[in-house]
């Protein structure tokens, strides 16, 4: 797992089927996890995705998508925490968890894992409204408190729902820089959407 992710990627680390992990080291709440990590060997989880994700391209082929749920019923959640399941699902339910490797976000511009602000504990607080005039916390992915810079990173197919426009605007509104970064789903990024 890599260090300066952990914290926007931990509500999807699942160890074992029925536990999440801890936000503190050594993570794994099972004893085979914390035996490996405290090694630093890689070991299986249920679901990760922190760092740097390497997918079984088979199974796109079959019919696995980003999503965050089938119907409108359906419990929306984490479009990397549903994959685990589908990849599951399909026949495809090992997740590797290997702790030498470690990736550092946003090299290319300049900046290090301090930084960069991700947990959600420490992004500014911002409120956005729906339609129906429910008040919603916005976490934003990335903060860089240096510029007042947030950055929010969506896929091509999460970039339309419902509430971007309205949480970039609310950031907006409190005196933020706001971009959007959508990816394609070869992992190029198509456009800043400022």
């Amino acid at each position: 797992m890599s260090d300066d992710y952990f914290n926007s990627g931990f509500m999807v680390v699942r160890p074992s089927a029925d536990t999440f992990a801890h936000q503190h080291f050594p993570y794994a709440r099972d004893t085979e996890g914390d035996i490996a990590l405290r090694e630093r060997r890689a070991f299986q989880a249920k679901c990760c995705w922190n760092g740097l994700a390497v997918l079984k391209t088979g199974a796109f082929i079959e019919g696995v998508r980003f999503r965050r749920s089938l119907t409108q019923d359906e419990c929306h959640a984490s479009e990397c925490e549903i994959i685990c399941h589908d990849f599951a699902a399909m026949g495809h339910p090992r997740v590797l968890v290997d702790p030498e490797v470690t990736v550092v976000y946003l090299v290319e511009q300049g900046y290090c894992a301090d930084d960069v602000v991700t947990d959600r504990t420490d992004v500014p607080e911002v409120w956005w409204t729906s339609d129906d005039g429910v008040s919603h916390r916005y976490f934003v992915d990335i903060f860089i408190p240096a510029e007042n810079r947030m950055i929010e990173v969506k896929s091509e197919y999460t970039a339309s729902f419902y509430g971007v426009a309205e949480k970039a605007s609310a950031s907006r509104d409190k005196g933020f820089e706001f971009e959007m970064w959508v990816y394609g789903a070869n992992g190029v990024r198509l456009n800043t959407a400022e």
